[in-house]
């Protein structure tokens, strides 16, 4: 039995096949959505290298949307990049009639109580922690609690007692 080693160029193939598309897509004035499967294996440092193939498919396309949620979860998230499009993280909740847009990734995951003393912080500026328990009527520890994993996830700063909101 002869083997057959074959030369080809995966990147060019992937990116002239998604180039044709776009060239159709182009002279119509019509959007082509491709949908594509990702690898099993995780990237942490970029999603882009999730799809399944190689690089050359991302590159021709103008824009990239990746839908992902965990096995038998009804919450997702759509990431997209583009040539034209701002850089989003959406979460998608999947109903009985398709997915539902429910806002940016970040707020979608910030359960009640971290959601109010964001919003508390922004309109009272620096507080202690016992004054936003006391504004917001929630036990101070929890709030200290949740104060903590904010600022682990960079979304409130805090010294010497006192949180806060960076300005962006």
């Amino acid at each position: 039995m002869k083997t057959r080693i074959v030369d080809v160029d995966r990147y060019g193939s992937d990116y002239d096949a998604v180039s044709a598309i776009k060239t159709i897509a182009d002279r119509y004035g019509v959007s082509v959505l491709i949908i594509h499967h990702t690898k099993k294996a995780k990237d942490e440092d970029d999603w882009l290298n999730e799809v399944s193939g190689t690089q050359g498919l991302a590159g021709a396309a103008d824009t990239l949307l990746f839908l992902k949620r965990g096995r038998c979860q009804n919450i997702g998230m759509l990431r997209v990049t583009g040539r034209d499009v701002e850089e989003a993280e959406l979460a998608m909740t999947l109903t009985g009639f398709g997915w539902r847009l429910e806002g940016d990734a970040d707020t979608f995951s910030l359960n009640k109580d971290q959601t109010a003393i964001i919003d508390h912080l922004k309109q009272a500026g620096m507080q202690t922690s016992k004054e936003i328990s006391e504004c917001l009527g929630i036990n101070v520890n929890t709030i200290k609690s949740r104060l903590r994993k904010l600022q682990g996830d960079g979304r409130v700063s805090g010294y010497g007692g006192k949180w806060w909101i960076e300005s962006k």
